[in-house]
């Protein structure tokens, strides 16, 4: 009985351990984008399998753009700037946006 014990909370404890992030995998905003735009701030959506957005500063300091890209497979989702890549790379999830 303490053996069973023991493995059921060892795979709880793996299984939370997993559920909580380690594992997690977002769209990755890329830092400086082919036109010379720079990152300035990427967040991930609250709901799972939600998005990440990254925002954007011109290579001029000038105006800032959004784009949004589902966790999933990283691709690019409706109401992003036109400037934005098609598709992210991949990476670890950031803080929640706001």
């Amino acid at each position: 009985m303490k053996f069973f014990l023991a493995l059921l909370t060892a795979i709880i404890s793996l299984s939370s351990y997993t559920f909580v992030g380690v594992h997690a995998d977002c769209a990755g905003c890329g830092l400086v984008l082919n036109d010379g735009s720079t990152l300035i701030s990427e967040c991930t959506g609250r709901l799972a399998g939600g998005e990440t957005k990254c925002t954007y500063q011109k290579a001029n300091k000038g105006a800032t753009f959004i784009c949004h890209y589902k966790n999933g497979n990283s691709a690019l989702m409706g109401g992003s700037n036109l400037a934005c890549p098609r598709k992210a790379g991949r990476g670890a999830c950031r803080s929640m946006c706001p």
